[in-house]
């Protein structure tokens, strides 16, 4: 029965040997160029894929949200430094797409004849044996590229050393004792090494300055989150779908928003209120903090918020006697802004305290019919 696993004599090169040796290189192609596209896919995913969530909350309230992605803390080492930033992309991208072009090449275009060329016993007696050609070339910077693949440098070279060490050890006891302990040490040992010699990151202050140009750079993502958690429409929901019919499906409430009798008789209320959603933040300041305690122990912070309603309505009824004097929208065909400010305290030792909100201005509205 002749297969391509039968032996066959030195210099015997039959046909279907021949055939053999092509359906290998094939496989090995096929392989190669199916494990390339493989590893090219999972590195593209690792990299640009969030795999953790952080939440910055205060009291519940969740402040910001941070999904970080490998290519983004990247970027950021690059700004730190740059040979380190280097490093690690090759280690982690560069040197594994090496090694496989390395491996194709090297099983294909310098396949060698089993054949015709026996196999040593020891790879050291086979390497002094190397002539200076390509292929030698390739092997060595396949050897070498191996070593520096996927950020495996450390982790390989305490496993050989240590597997050098007690293979020359027959002792059982100092077998364990440097299996339990001997990984501990060298770790702790690096560990120490680079708390007390590694590189630096030299502080920068977070001023308040800086905090507002991140806030400035927030406004956009809180301005269509806005759009998605404010109802578009807030009141007496079914005296406005009474109004409008299938207008304003969105509109959350069952009563007016506000009641007024005034003492001349006038009974005015507050039936709803629609484009809630569409307000627009405009500016978001935070102040120079102030000391409001003489042992400069508590300091008072405000957040000045500074918005517009562009397509706000408010529908008033009005009633004096029995007589209906108002009922329609009365605001407002102009931009409505306001300005409220959020305040807190911070006290040395303790934090912050909880936060109150003020209105500070608002604009006066129109009346559109009386």
């Amino acid at each position: 029965e002749n297969t391509c696993s039968n032996e066959s004599s030195e210099d015997e090169d039959t046909p279907f040997q021949r055939v053999c040796d092509w359906w290998e290189t094939a496989k090995d192609i096929m392989l190669a160029l199916f494990m390339f596209v493989l590893v090219i896919c999972a590195m593209y995913y690792s990299i640009t894929t969030c795999f953790i969530s952080l939440d910055f909350r205060y009291t519940g309230t969740k402040l910001m949200k941070i999904e970080p992605v490998l290519i983004d803390l990247w970027r950021t080492l690059k700004k730190v430094n740059l040979p380190v930033a280097w490093f690690a992309a090759s280690t982690m991208l560069f040197l594994l797409l090496l090694r496989i072009v390395l491996w194709l090449w090297l099983h294909t275009v310098y396949r060698e004849d089993p054949n015709s060329v026996k196999r040593t016993h020891s790879r050291l007696n086979a390497s002094h044996s190397r002539s200076c050609t390509l292929k030698a070339f390739l092997e060595t910077l396949e050897a070498l590229a191996a070593q520096f693949t996927l950020c495996h440098i450390w982790a390989e070279s305490i496993v050989l050393l240590w597997l050098g060490i007690l293979t020359t050890i027959r002792s059982l006891a100092w077998r364990a004792l440097l299996w339990g302990g001997g990984f501990v040490t060298v770790y702790m040992g690096w560990a120490g090494l680079m708390t007390s010699n590694g590189p630096t990151l030299i502080p920068h202050p977070f001023t308040r300055d800086k905090v507002n140009e991140v806030i400035l750079g927030l406004l956009p993502r809180m301005n269509s989150k806005m759009t998605d958690v404010i109802p578009e429409s807030k009141g007496d929901c079914n005296a406005l779908w009474l109004r409008f019919v299938n207008q304003h499906p969105k509109c959350v409430g069952r009563g007016p928003l506000a009641r007024i009798h005034t003492d001349e008789d006038w009974d005015v209320n507050v039936l709803w209120a629609t484009g809630l959603n569409e307000v627009v933040l405009t500016e978001m300041v935070l102040q120079k903090p102030t000391w409001v305690s003489p042992e400069h122990l508590t300091q008072k912070w405000d957040l000045t918020a500074t918005g517009v309603f562009p397509h706000l309505k408010v529908w008033v009824k009005a009633e004096k006697n029995g007589e209906e004097w108002v009922d329609n929208y009365v605001c407002c065909n102009q931009n409505f802004s306001f300005t409220v400010q959020a305040s807190t305290l911070c006290t040395h030792g303790v934090g912050f305290d909880n936060i109150t909100m003020k209105m500070v201005r608002m604009d006066r509205p129109e009346m559109e019919s009386t």
